[in-house]
């Protein structure tokens, strides 16, 4: 069980509710994708308020994030820790993921 904030601490929903920590338990979903192979059908749909940005490079730094052959991303500007959507992109296209839609 890994325990983290469920959304970043300036997240509208946590601003409203007295910034009040709430703990979720978690998977770490790198470890769910390298039991698949790359030869293997990936799809990640993405909606995750504001966390897309750490996991995203968390699935990079792990070997995870190349076995996603499709990924439906939902990215909330708001609380991006680097400033840039230019990262991110820059590890999806690295990587050889198709971003869709998420809608």
């Amino acid at each position: 069980m890994i325990d983290y904030l469920s959304l970043h601490s300036n997240h509208k929903d946590v601003i409203e509710s007295d910034k009040k920590k709430v703990q979720v338990d978690c998977v770490d979903i790198a470890r769910i994708l390298r039991q698949y192979e790359k030869k293997d059908f990936v799809i990640l749909k993405m909606d995750i308020e504001g966390s897309e940005y750490e996991t995203m490079l968390h699935l990079y730094k792990n070997n995870a994030l190349d076995l996603v052959d499709i990924i439906a991303l939902e990215k909330h500007p708001y609380v991006n820790p680097f400033n840039s959507n230019d990262i991110i992109d820059y590890l999806i296209k690295k990587s050889g993921v198709e971003v869709v839609n998420w809608i």
